[in-house]
C-alpha cells in the first residue's frame, strides 16, 4: 500500500508538467478504484493486500511464524498424546469385552450343562411318580399276601382243633355205644315183646317218646299232665293281659264261664276236650290267616325284591358315574395343581430359587358317600443347585418358608387367574421374621405384584411400616391414642407420587367423613424417597 501511494505521488510530481495533462488518469483511476481502499481496480480485478499489525516479510516475519510452527507442533503433539490416551482406553476396554465375552462363552457353557442336568434331575423325579404306584400296588398285594397267609394259618389253627374236639366226641360216643350195648344185652327183649302184644316198631317209638319218670306215672300224673300241657298252648295262644273281647267264644266261655284258669283238677279234665276242639279251631283259622298273611308277604317280597333289583341297577349305574365322576374330578385338581406346581417352579428359578413343585399323590377315595375326600399337597424346592427337591417340613429356617409361601401363594393366585388382574389381601405379613427377612418378604411381594399385575394388600404391624413404604405405592398407617379412647385418631395416608391422584381421591373421600376432625393437607417428603404423605 505504502509503495502504491508514493507511485501515485509520483505520478502526481509528473503531472505537473504542462505538457502532460493526467487529470483524466486520475479521474479515471479514481473512478475506477472503488469505495473499498484494498481494491485497486475493479474492472482488472486488482486487490492491494496491506496495513497488516505486523511485517509478513524478513527475520522477524520468519520468527514469528517459526513461532507459530512450535506451537501448532506442540498443540499437534499434545493433540496425539490425547489420542493415543484415548486409544489405550479404548484398547482396555476392548480387552476387558473380550475377557467378559469369553466368561460369557463360559458361563453359557456351564448355564447349558446346569440346564441339562436339571432336565435330567426332572426326568428321574417324574420316572419315579411315573413308579410309585406301582411301588404303592406291590407293598398293597403283599401286605394282602400277608394277611391272607395269617387267615390261613389261623383257619388251620381252628381245623386242627375241631378235628381234635371231633376225635373227643367220637372217642366218648363210642364208650356211651359200649355201654349201651351191654345194657341191650341185659333187656330181655323177647319176653318183653310178647308181653307187649304189637309190633316192634310201635313199642320202638312208644318207648322212644318216653322219659324214665314218665314209665312210672299213674293216671292222675298224666291227667295233671295233659292239663298243664294244655294250660301251656293256652298261653302260647293268647296272653295273659290279652282281653276277652279278642278271644274266641268258645274259648272265652271255657277259660271264664267254666273256670278253666280258677279251677282245679277235676274241673280242668272234663273241659279238655272241648278246649282242645276250640284250640284246634282257633289253631286252623289261624293257620289260613297266617298262610293268607304269608302269601302277601310273599307277593309284596317279590315286589319290593324286584324294585330292590332295579335299585341295586341305579345304585350300580350310581357307582360307575361317581367313578367317571371322581376320575374327572382328580383329573382335574391334578390339573389345576400341575399348573400352581408349574408356576411355583417358574417364580422360584425367576425369584432367586433353585427350583420348586408340589406332590400332590390321589388319595383313596372314601369307603362312604358323606365321607370327605381329602387330598395332601406337599411343597418341596431344592436348597441348592443339583439337589433333590426336599419336602417343606424337612429342617427349615422360618424365612425361607415364608419366601417360599410367598411364591406359592402368588403361583396359586397366577394359575387360577386366566390372565386377569390380581388382588391379594394378606393380614400379618413377616409377624415372625426378622428385620433383614421382612424386607426382603415385602420386596419379594413387590417385585412379584409389578411384574404379573398383581395388587397385594396387607395389614401390617407398626415396625413393618418402613419396609411397607419402601415397596409400596400406597401406605395407610391407622392411629390410636390408647384403649379409653373409643375412636382412632386421623389416619395417615403415603403415596408415591406416581399415586398422587389416588391419594387425593383418598383424601377427599375421609375428609368427607370427618371434615371437623381430620387435616388432609397434602404435602410432599423429600426425605421419603420422594414419597407423599397426605394427612
Amino acid at each position: 500500500m505504502r509503495r502504491a501511494r508514493r507511485r501515485v505521488a509520483r505520478i502526481c510530481r509528473v503531472s505537473a508538467d504542462p505538457q502532460f495533462p493526467i487529470s483524466g488518469f486520475l479521474a479515471a483511476l479514481a473512478d475506477r478504484g472503488g469505495a473499498d481502499p484494498q481494491q485497486i481496480d475493479d474492472s482488472a480485478g486488482v486487490v492491494v493486500i496491506g496495513d497488516f499489525a505486523d511485517p509478513i516479510t524478513g527475520r522477524v516475519a520468519r520468527i514469528a511464524a517459526a513461532q507459530a510452527g512450535v506451537k501448532a507442533a506442540e498443540a499437534g503433539r499434545a493433540t496425539a498424546q490425547s489420542a493415543l490416551a484415548v486409544a489405550a482406553r479404548a484398547l482396555e476396554r476392548a480387552q476387558e469385552r473380550t475377557e467378559a465375552a469369553e466368561a460369557a462363552d463360559q458361563v453359557s457353557d456351564v448355564q447349558q450343562q446346569i440346564e441339562e442336568l436339571r432336565l435330567q434331575n426332572e426326568e428321574h423325579d417324574q420316572l419315579r411318580l411315573e413308579l410309585q404306584p406301582q411301588l404303592i400296588t406291590a407293598q398293597q398285594a403283599f401286605e394282602e399276601a400277608l394277611k391272607e397267609q395269617g387267615t390261613r394259618e389261623q383257619k388251620i389253627s381252628t381245623l386242627a382243633e375241631q378235628i381234635r374236639r371231633y376225635r373227643q366226641t367220637l372217642r366218648e360216643k363210642a364208650d356211651h355205644r359200649e355201654a349201651l350195648d351191654l345194657e341191650l344185652q341185659q333187656l330181655d327183649l323177647a319176653g318183653r315183646q310178647q308181653a307187649w302184644g304189637e309190633t316192634t316198631d310201635a313199642a320202638t317209638s312208644y318207648l322212644l317218646s318216653l322219659s324214665e319218670q314218665e314209665q312210672h306215672r299213674g293216671l292222675g300224673d298224666w291227667n295233671e299232665e295233659a292239663c298243664h300241657q294244655l294250660n301251656q298252648v293256652v298261653g302260647l295262644c293268647f296272653a295273659n293281659d290279652t282281653p276277652r273281647e279278642q278271644l274266641p267264644r268258645e274259648i272265652d266261655e271255657l277259660l271264664h264261664q267254666h273256670r278253666w284258669l280258677r279251677g282245679g283238677l277235676e274241673i280242668r279234665v272234663p273241659l279238655v276236650p272241648a278246649l282242645l276242639r276250640g284250640l284246634n279251631t282257633h289253631l286252623t283259622n289261624t293257620e289260613r290267616q297266617d298262610r293268607d298273611d304269608k302269601l302277601q308277604i310273599e307277593q309284596q317280597r317279590a315286589a319290593r325284591t324286584k324294585g330292590l333289583a332295579t335299585a341295586q341297577l341305579g345304585l350300580a349305574e350310581a357307582a360307575h358315574a361317581a367313578v367317571v365322576q371322581r376320575a374327572s374330578l382328580a383329573a382335574g385338581i391334578k390339573d389345576k395343581l400341575k399348573k400352581v406346581a408349574a408356576e411355583f417352579d417358574r417364580l422360584d428359578q425367576q425369584y432367586g430359587g433353585y427350583g420348586a413343585g408340589l406332590d400332590y399323590p390321589e388319595p383313596e377315595p372314601p369307603s362312604q358317600p358323606d365321607k370327605p375326600w381329602r387330598w395332601s399337597v406337599t411343597p418341596k424346592w431344592r436348597r441348592a443347585e443339583g439337589q433333590r427337591m426336599a419336602s417343606y417340613s424337612l429342617r427349615a429356617n422360618t424365612a425361607q418358608i415364608d419366601e417360599k409361601a410367598v411364591k406359592l401363594v402368588c403361583a396359586a393366585a397366577l394359575a387360577g387367574s386366566g390372565n386377569r388382574p390380581l388382588l391379594l389381601v394378606l393380614d400379618e405379613l413377616g409377624r415372625n421374621l426378622g428385620s433383614e427377612h421382612r424386607r426382603e418378604a415385602v420386596a419379594l411381594f413387590e417385585r412379584i405384584g409389578a411384574d404379573r399385575n398383581i395388587t397385594v394388600v396387607g395389614a401390617l404391624q407398626d415396625d413393618m411400616e418402613r419396609y411397607a413404604i419402601s415397596a409400596s405405592g400406597l401406605y395407610i398407617k391407622l392411629r390410636r391414642s390408647s384403649d379409653a379412647m373409643p375412636y382412632n385418631e386421623a389416619p395417615v395416608v403415603n403415596g408415591s407420587e406416581p399415586n398422587r391422584a389416588r391419594v387425593e381421591l383418598l383424601r377427599e373421600w375421609l375428609s368427607s367423613y370427618r371434615p371437623d376432625v381430620l387435616d388432609l393437607d397434602g404435602e410432599l417428603d423429600g426425605t421419603m424417597d420422594d414419597e407423599m404423605a397426605a394427612r
